[in-house]
């Protein structure tokens, strides 16, 4: 994939995408730990969080900003900086409380991640606002370009399945890349019996059903949205069966093609390989529980 491409790509993410398939697995993959997502009401200008030893033992706590637009800093564009501005500032001058240790914590640097691009004129603007107070020092910028740079050094096997969405409405896009599956199905195995891993499996159901539901009447079209929002085996496995049981075959509501014997294809072999993968790794029906989700 050329680098305009791979830069093209993290533009067109979401903002909850950049942070949680690429920025969390990435600041894992440098060397940085308990790197996780503060987004939210009470996040005080931290998307996320992640901690970095010294070679003397010290811990520094760092603090990314994120934002999928380009920072320019130029006249009469001011919005972008004046929020990334607000949120660097309270980033740094507020604390927050650790979840590890339940104390208040301050950040010691803030990172301003972008999938877009930072111009000169923005980081000259935010770091001489941010220099009165003396916290022009802690703040670095990372751009589009950096990111796709950390991302083939640090992290390739990002470009091998990206994000790809399925769109469930007008208000609502799945990703159904399932690089990532629920604990304990998560260990990275390749040699199971049937098609070699859960997740390629699950994969291969998400992209049949998506396109099956191309071809479907709506009463089904919500059963089959879940399947595309599961990242539990039993839950994949479970719901289709419902589906091509008494939903599909039974009543013979859906449009019967050749997604439908693709879908009853991969599902035998994720049945088959789940069953092996949970006699490897000594999983019992109790610690297997699905997830509760809504349809």
């Amino acid at each position: 994939m050329k680098h305009e491409e791979k830069l093209k790509q993290l533009h067109e993410l979401p903002e909850s995408a950049l942070r949680q398939q690429v920025l969390i697995p990435l600041m894992g993959a440098l060397g940085f730990a308990d790197v996780h997502e503060f987004h939210g009401s009470r996040e005080k200008g931290k998307d996320v969080i992640f901690r970095e030893a010294s070679r003397l033992g010290e811990i520094f706590v760092h603090a990314a900003v994120v934002s999928t637009h380009d920072i320019t800093g130029t006249v009469g564009d001011t919005k972008s900086v004046e929020r990334i501005l607000d949120q660097v500032r309270r980033a740094l001058e507020e604390p927050y409380v650790d979840m590890y240790t339940g104390r208040s914590t301050s950040i010691d640097r803030c990172w301003v991640i972008t999938s877009g691009r930072v111009l000169p004129t923005a980081i000259d603007s935010i770091a001489g606002r941010l220099h009165r107070s003396h916290l022009d020092k802690l703040v670095r910028f990372v751009d589009g370009a950096k990111l796709v740079a950390l991302l083939d050094g640090a992290y390739p096997q990002y470009w091998e399945r990206p994000a790809e969405l399925a769109y469930y409405s007008r208000h609502e896009r799945i990703d159904i890349s399932s690089n990532t599956l629920d604990p304990p199905f998560d260990q990275k195995v390749e040699d199971l019996s049937s098609a070699g891993s859960l997740s390629s499996s699950v994969y291969a159901i998400k992209k049949a059903v998506y396109a099956l539901m191309l071809n479907i009447e709506y009463d089904i079209v919500r059963k089959l949205a879940s399947i595309l929002r599961g990242t539990h085996p039993w839950e994949i496995i479970t719901l289709w069966e419902e589906l091509d049981g008494d939903r599909i075959s039974g009543r013979g509501t859906a449009y019967i093609g050749q997604e439908t014997e693709d879908i009853r294809s991969h599902w035998q072999y994720l049945l088959d390989d789940t069953k092996e993968y949970e006699k490897r790794f000594g999983i019992t029906p109790k610690s297997r529980k699905t997830p509760k989700r809504e349809d």
